[in-house]
């Protein structure tokens, strides 16, 4: 039984298994429990229900607490699948499932299989995980951004600063965060880019990258 065990938790068909039971399992089964599940839900129906894309509205009153990239990914989702929780919930189980890839993706090129599928079970299979990925709320996308964006940085500061296309990738990630959650998205990446980078002596790379107008554009 042991090496059976062994085996599963050595192979793929684990990381599986842990998107359906962590992630997918139940994500309909409860009501919206969290004020904010409620009000990022009914803003995101309100949205369209009135047609506008452009502003997030909440019960007939400007709704401006979070930036607008999770109402858009509820409205889409309860555009195709209807009002349910499990609609409104479905694009944090996507964003975390998308995490968990990256995580894999990043694993494999650096770590090995063995320790990527580690990595991912070990991250997976976390409660608080398991509760973003089941919330309607923007959590499981800013997770899923902060992740890309920091590991694009591991890997310019990998290839000294050459890769250029890397930087213009954080600034995606960035800027995609900052719809998500706000500035939070930019403070993370930039900090920890300053703790690789400047120890090093390496601040003309960072300056370079972060001062670059076409990722400042992008962002």
């Amino acid at each position: 039984m042991i090496p059976r065990l062994r085996y599963f938790l050595a192979s793929p068909w684990a990381i599986a298994f842990t998107v359906l039971v962590s992630i997918l399992l139940g994500i309909g089964s409860f009501p919206l429990f969290d004020v904010d599940e409620g009000a990022f839900s009914e803003a995101s129906r309100e949205m369209v229900e009135t047609g506008n894309f452009a502003a997030t509205w909440l019960d007939g009153e400007p709704r401006y607490d979070k930036p607008i990239f999770s109402y858009w990914m509820q409205a889409a989702s309860i555009s195709i699948f209807g009002h349910s929780e499990w609609a409104f919930r479905l694009p944090s189980a996507l964003a975390t499932i998308a995490w968990l890839v990256v995580l894999w993706r990043f694993g494999l090129a650096h770590l090995g299989r063995r320790r990527a599928i580690a990595a991912v079970l070990l991250l997976g299979n976390c409660l608080w995980v398991g509760l973003i990925g089941k919330a309607a709320i923007a959590d499981a996308w800013l997770n899923l951004w902060l992740t890309l964006a920091l590991l694009d940085i591991y890997r310019y500061f990998e290839a000294d600063g050459e890769r250029r296309s890397l930087a213009l990738m954080v600034f995606l990630w960035m800027g995609l965060g900052f719809l998500t959650k706000g500035p939070v998205a930019v403070a993370i990446p930039l900090l920890v880019a300053i703790a690789f980078f400047v120890p090093e002596g390496r601040w003309r790379d960072l300056l370079r990258a972060g001062l670059d107008p076409a990722g400042i554009g992008i962002f």
